[in-house]
């Protein structure tokens, strides 16, 4: 599992921009639903062959980042 913590603070035009990166750097990424929690923590899946790479804008802990099953250097 590789986790990149890309902001100490949660920021959704961060958030969203991350979520572009991924969809315009890698081929055959399947983007799932858009999941919002109570809190109002935002969550993006994708499907990259099987591979689960998720972008999380989180208000409890207070920083947006990526965890992923392959690696994103490259983007």
């Amino acid at each position: 599992m590789y986790t990149y913590n890309i902001m100490k603070q949660a920021d959704e035009k961060i958030f969203y921009n991350i979520c572009k990166r991924i969809e315009a750097g890698i081929k055959n990424v399947e983007k799932k639903q858009l999941l919002e929690d109570v809190d109002g923590t935002l969550i993006q899946l994708y499907d990259i062959g099987g591979k689960e790479v998720k972008v999380v804008n989180d208000i409890e802990v207070d920083a947006v980042y990526v965890d992923s099953e392959i690696s994103l250097n490259k983007i």
